[in-house]
């Protein structure tokens, strides 16, 4: 899909090139108008490659955070973690083996993600864990584990699914404004020749003559 996208986003300016912006008399004009659509696509698509890696990277962070919770519960509560009991306490548990994390940048942020998750986790969020099916209101802290896992990562979806959606939203609204400057361009006929003359007309012009 990303591979899909980021090819999307290097065709489109040259779809633009050969439908509108080649149309363009004025030379000038044409690689001022090549150069923005090749611009905004390449900083799409670095902003789109940006929010995969911080996705990606927090998935990593909260992996290693459960993980670390994991090793904390087995130092402070040995065999715990297979042992059958109320989400309270599973809760009073967890809540006692976390670790804070003051260094800041996305290792931080992801910590905080599931410190939040395991302040707020109680029956009824076992009861919305559809991967969880028991008979009573038990469980372990290795599934409690598994299940602040899917919570933490069901906490951060939304924004970067927001952030994408902005992004491309924001991309094809320049692009669309690109696409009708171009459109303008390509029908003005009299800025062909007006303001300075570049390239090939310069040299069939002289010094104080105007073209028509």
């Amino acid at each position: 899909m990303t591979f899909f996208i980021i090819a999307i986003s290097l065709i489109l300016p040259i779809i633009l090139h050969l439908v509108f912006v080649k149309k363009i008399q004025n030379k000038t004009y044409r690689l001022c108008m090549n150069s923005i659509n090749f611009i905004l696509s390449l900083a799409f698509i670095l902003f789109f490659l940006a929010l995969g890696f911080i996705k990606n990277h927090l998935n990593s962070y909260i992996d290693l955070g459960i993980t670390q919770l994991e090793n904390n519960v087995n130092e402070i509560y040995p065999n715990a973690l297979e042992k059958q009991m109320s989400t309270e306490e599973i809760k009073n548990i967890l809540e006692e083996s976390l670790t804070k994390n003051d260094s800041g940048g996305i290792e931080a942020i992801a910590e905080n993600i599931i410190k939040s998750r395991v302040k707020t986790f109680t029956s009824v969020t076992l009861k919305t864990i559809n991967t969880l099916e028991r008979d009573s209101n038990k469980l372990s802290v290795k599934d409690a584990l598994i299940s602040i896992k899917e919570l933490s990562l069901n906490k951060i979806s939304p924004f970067i699914k927001t952030a994408n959606i902005i992004l491309f939203a924001l991309y094809f609204i320049l692009l669309l404004i690109s696409t009708c400057i171009t459109i303008h361009l390509k029908n003005d006929k009299d800025g062909y020749n007006e303001g300075i003359i570049f390239g090939e007309e310069a040299d069939k012009t002289f010094i104080g003559m105007k073209t028509e």
